[in-house]
């Protein structure tokens, strides 16, 4: 089905944003002298002199939208297989699946918008900008950690379903759970990196996974 094929696809998308969350925060940023840390995002006149400079800073939220649409064709496509023998969970992983593709849509729409708007503002009225921004700033920080969540519920209840199925291999549910309960746990600044790590390398897995199942039929 379409709809499994872009499961595959769907999970290789939420590997690719955290990949590049790491090459634009790491390396990117970094060499276009924003050191891309929290004060740096966190201090208005150094994150809106960026922005004025570089189109990385608003266009970084682009990530957010490639999140979104993969989570979105994952949970869906997980949803297809899991649905008839485990309703429930199924249901339950379905729904925070979309939970979580509208929180970073939402990011998006924010960050993209917003930033480029107020990086203008910052020439002529640094100080109602950079107010402003600090306010955006909270913003996005709160929809990321809230589709950062919404991600491990969804990984960790997909997990729980997926180590009583036959579908799939079985390592790779084991996996998702402990990959579930830190990115639940990513609230804690501690976790971020453990997380985008893990989330990577289990979105990544579960996309092969999906591809070879479908190419075998």
């Amino acid at each position: 089905m379409i709809l499994r094929k872009l499961g595959g696809i769907g999970a290789l998308l939420i590997s690719v944003y955290f990949i590049g969350l790491v090459v634009t925060i790491a390396v990117i940023m970094p060499a276009q002298g924003f050191a891309g840390d929290a004060s740096a995002f966190h201090t208005p006149s150094i994150a809106l002199a960026y922005a004025q400079e570089s189109f990385v800073f608003p266009e970084y939220y682009w990530l957010a939208f490639v999140f979104g649409v993969g989570l979105l064709f994952a949970s869906l496509t997980i949803y297809e297989y899991f649905q008839q023998h485990y309703s429930l969970l199924a249901k339950l992983s379905l729904i925070v699946g979309i939970i979580g593709a509208g929180l970073s849509f939402s990011e998006t729409i924010v960050g993209v918008k917003v930033i480029s708007e107020l990086a203008d503002l910052y020439i002529s009225q640094p100080a109602e900008a950079g107010a402003a921004y600090l306010s955006i700033n909270l913003l996005t920080g709160a929809l990321r950690v809230g589709y950062w969540q919404a991600f491990g519920w969804w990984v960790l209840l997909s997990s729980l379903v997926g180590v009583q199925s036959n579908f799939f291999v079985r390592p790779l549910w084991i996996t998702g759970i402990v990959v579930g309960v830190v990115a639940i746990g990513a609230i804690v600044s501690s976790l971020v990196i453990i997380h985008v790590m893990l989330g990577f390398i289990w979105s990544l897995w579960l996309g092969i996974t999906l591809f070879k199942r479908e190419s075998h039929k």
